[in-house]
């Protein structure tokens, strides 16, 4: 967190360095990506993709040397309805939370899938994550096109 402070005061100290100077001349350089720093988490991914009007959902989150329990909670949506899939909870001991789950879905609906939990370390100290992607069922078989789906279950 000293880090992000130090780097975000520097930035401003040189922002207002050059509004200071010639009001014609632009240095500065658009920044596309920020990375936070985190005291417990060295990774994570999420994933969301559809086979048969199934949708296959996938977190995964590493935790750091000494991470002791990751819980969370993984939920799909479906933003063209308005309503949730399904919700799936689940706490794994260690430092790797690896979780798949699948859900029936239909052709041509926009399913968002989120992540939020917490990373626990040595310590019992609690780090929050949370993650979300956004995909549309664009399923090309004669079922699909039917809306004709496979039932969810779980793995």
């Amino acid at each position: 967190m000293q880090k992000m402070r130090l780097a975000a005061a520097g930035l401003l100290s040189g922002f207002f360095i050059l509004m200071s100077g010639n009001a014609q001349t632009v240095l500065a350089q658009p920044v596309l990506e920020v990375s936070l720093l985190s005291d417990n988490i060295s990774s994570q991914k999420l994933s969301l993709d559809f086979s048969d009007n199934q949708a296959r959902c996938t977190v995964m989150i590493a935790g750091k040397a000494g991470t002791r329990k990751i819980t969370g909670t993984l939920k799909l949506y479906d933003e063209t309805e308005a309503g949730t899939v399904n919700i799936w909870t689940a706490s794994k001991e260690g430092s790797i939370y690896n979780v798949m789950k699948t859900a029936a879905v239909k052709s041509g609906h926009r399913y968002r899938l989120s992540f939020s939990g917490s990373v626990y370390d040595a310590d019992n100290k609690e780090e929050k994550v949370s993650i979300s992607t956004v995909k549309t069922n664009e399923c090309n078989d004669a079922e699909c096109r039917n809306g004709i789906g496979k039932g969810g279950s779980e793995l």
